[in-house]
């Protein structure tokens, strides 16, 4: 059996109920890998498993931030103390979800970069907010021979504040990648494009049902 397991596919295919199966024949803990998953305020949202399906096998990683910035760094961290946590238990991760850039950011790695001081965060967060976006575009031009950048405030901050601390772009300084899960086994789950569609639409009504534009 693999050391670390990934069930992907799209909304509704039923990436949870496999796992849940799949806990009946195998020891596993179920570790979230969807970006939305982890604000506490967007359970009903995000779709969040419910307290029923909470006890059916250990899950990590849902619901643990509460109206904060958080990054696929501050993720993969915390997915690296779950798997201690889980792998001195002799249990096997189940990562489920549907954030592509989380689940790559575990099975290729992330590069590391030179860390951002405080000082130019804030620097490049007051441009954004007292220049507009259109201003820190003009500045990294400056710096990056193409414009490729798109006006994504998280984006555009890190990247100004990175330029205006090093003087250089923060492609110029990424370091090797580091796997956190090599070798996984990636389970894609699948269904016909019309039972997708008609699980979506289900699910938007009980959403609304349940409150999720109160």
């Amino acid at each position: 059996m693999n050391k670390f397991l990934f069930i992907v596919g799209p909304t509704c295919a039923g990436k949870n109920d496999f796992a849940y199966e799949l806990s009946k024949s195998i020891d596993i803990e179920i570790i979230n890998a969807d970006s939305i998953q982890v604000y506490k305020q967007l359970k009903i949202l995000s779709n969040r498993p419910s307290d029923k399906e909470l006890k059916i096998v250990p899950h990590h990683l849902y619901g643990h931030i509460n109206n904060r910035e958080y990054s696929v760094n501050q993720w993969v961290d915390e997915v690296k103390q779950t798997l201690i946590h889980i792998q001195k238990k002799n249990k096997i991760p189940v990562f489920v979800g549907g954030t592509g850039f989380y689940i790559q950011a575990l099975i290729e790695g992330l590069s590391q970069v030179p860390v951002i001081s405080k000082k130019f965060k804030k620097k490049a967060e007051d441009l954004f907010l007292d220049k507009g976006p259109d201003h820190c575009l003009n500045l990294l031009e400056g710096f990056y021979k193409e414009k490729i950048f798109p006006k994504d405030r998280q984006r555009l901050i890190n990247r100004l504040a990175f330029c205006l601390e090093y003087n250089d772009v923060m492609e110029n300084n990424y370091g090797k990648k580091i796997p956190v899960t090599p070798d996984p086994m990636v389970i894609q789950v699948i269904k016909p494009k019309k039972d997708l569609y008609e699980l979506a639409h289900t699910r938007f009504h009980k959403m609304i049902e349940s409150g999720a534009l109160e």
